[in-house]
């Protein structure tokens, strides 16, 4: 089966991926490279991949012969995801009707006004609702959200599969992690850009009001942005310098070191999360993840009150937070279940291996395996309000 996947770049959270189709794909598996890593992904210590020798990597902006091999690889591949590639790729595929995946966070992160604009109607209709009434289309919903805005077109029903990031997934001896995350006083942890859309104000907010009711903890937070020394200038008002650090950027490895002693972690984004890979690594790390309940990846990762916490609202936020600093006795727990979730589905290995058996037994026109949970099982419609915790 030769399979080639189209994105933008390639990250850390892609990467695991692609090594684990090459393992078992050689070299009939391709990854193309669209475009170029952001700046502001490098400084948050994004790998380039520059002068590394990676055999299945393909990146068009290098030179005309790697856009005409990847133009080929469109149209004669058996399989295609398609996470992203210049429209004339996509057109040649569909005109083919070849089994394809389109591979997508939710559509409507700024709100469906957006569907007034005619050029964003246009894209709409080339990319997701022409292909998504064809037989050979296919859904991987990388937000858990992407099926109810596909809803809204009229397209890929009963066609879309639970999907997502898999940054690679480290194994633990028993009792490793848990050791690490023996300390004084709590640690909790935040980690992204500092942008308004991933609310690093609301993990403060939370600080300055556990801090005033005398609660004892070290919120590190870890990253950077534009809204940096806002966030700093609020920690300085506040006077929260005695439980509040911040860290500033550092490697993927780096920050799992940190997961790896955080006790509670924080993850605040609002519904401009397609996905949230750090919530895939945090809960591999053994922590207690505190999400909001609209962030892509969470309705898929997060059991509510077993493995996880989810809210809705900040003052919701707080009291989740509170609730777990009175009861600590819950942390190992709920931590070692976060981590037994990715160990047993949500993890590279099932994803590749379920994808593989998907495509193959839709390319030789067999039974399609159906799995009840976790990467490949059919995705519900799940709408914005959902969470009623």
């Amino acid at each position: 089966m030769k399979l080639t996947f189209f994105s933008n770049v390639m990250s850390h959270h892609q990467k695991p991926f692609c090594e684990e189709m090459y393992q078992k794909l050689g070299d009939e598996f391709r990854f193309v490279v669209m475009k170029n890593i952001k700046e502001e992904r490098k400084k948050l210590g994004y790998s380039t991949y520059e002068g590394e020798t990676i055999p299945y990597l393909i990146n068009v902006s290098h030179s005309k012969e790697n856009y005409d091999l990847a133009k080929q690889l469109a149209t004669d591949s058996d399989v295609v995801i398609f996470g992203s590639g210049h429209p004339d790729l996509l057109a040649e595929r569909i005109s083919r009707n070849k089994l394809t995946f389109l591979y997508t966070e939710r559509l409507f992160k700024r709100g469906r006004l957006s569907l007034l604009r005619p050029d964003i109607k246009k894209n709409l209709l080339v990319r997701y609702q022409v292909p998504g009434k064809l037989s050979n289309f296919y859904m991987l919903s990388a937000s858990a959200f992407t099926p109810y805005d596909l809803s809204l077109l009229n397209c890929f029903q009963g066609k879309c599969y639970r999907w997502g990031y898999f940054p690679a997934f480290l194994t633990y001896e028993d009792g490793v992690l848990s050791s690490k995350k023996i300390h004084d006083i709590p640690k909790l942890l935040w980690v992204g850009r500092m942008i308004d859309w991933k609310r690093t104000a609301d993990a403060l907010k939370v600080a300055k009001k556990l801090r005033d009711n005398g609660y004892r903890f070290q919120l590190d937070v870890i990253g950077t942005g534009v809204l940096e020394e806002k966030l700093k200038a609020y920690v300085r008002k506040n006077k929260l310098e005695n439980c509040v650090t911040f860290l500033g950027s550092m490697p993927p490895e780096q920050v799992r070191n940190y997961m790896e002693e955080a006790n509670i972690f924080l993850f605040t984004s609002n519904k401009r999360e397609g996905w949230g890979a750090v919530l895939n690594e945090a809960m591999n790390s053994g922590c207690v993840c505190v999400a909001n309940s609209v962030i892509g990846s969470a309705p898929y990762l997060t059991d509510d009150g077993e493995n996880g916490l989810l809210y809705h609202g900040i003052s919701d936020f707080y009291q989740k937070v509170k609730n777990l600093l009175d009861h600590p006795d819950e942390w190992n727990k709920m931590g070692q279940k976060a981590y037994e979730t990715l160990k047993g589905e949500w993890n590279v290995s099932t994803a590749a291996s379920r994808f593989i058996e998907t495509a193959e037994a839709l390319l030789l026109d067999k039974e399609i395996p159906h799995y009840e949970s976790g990467p490949m099982s059919l995705a519900p419609i799940i709408k914005n309000n959902w969470y009623k915790g």
